[in-house]
């Protein structure tokens, strides 16, 4: 007995009363369709397979131990360029006041 699953795309009718719903192919935007004892069996697979990779690719300890190794040097890293940054700014707008001051005095000076 040969099992034949019906691929439907959106807008397109849905097939004979005795299909059901097996799962949707997201990546080619489908509907798959079984005969409708398979279709519970293979949508079961389906679900049984995704926990399967989700528990399979979840992150262990060394994982962890990285990303927070990385998480910690970025903060120091962004810490000193926010305060390379701040020095900076502060040598920038020292400079801007003193130019602006001496402008104003040089006015002063020439009224």
């Amino acid at each position: 007995m040969k099992i034949s699953a019906k691929e439907i795309r959106e807008g397109e009718l849905l097939p004979s009363w005795y299909y059901g719903r097996s799962y949707k192919d997201f990546c080619r935007d489908i509907d798959i369709f079984y005969v409708i004892p398979f279709n519970y069996i293979i949508r079961w697979g389906k679900n049984i397979r995704h926990l399967w990779n989700k528990l399979r690719s979840r992150r262990g300890w060394i994982d962890k131990q990285i990303m927070a190794a990385k998480a910690d040097f970025a903060e120091e890293f962004y810490a000193l360029e926010d305060e390379r940054v701040k020095q900076k700014l502060q040598i920038i707008s020292d400079k801007s006041f003193e130019d602006a001051k001496n402008e104003v005095n040089k006015e002063t000076i020439e009224y």
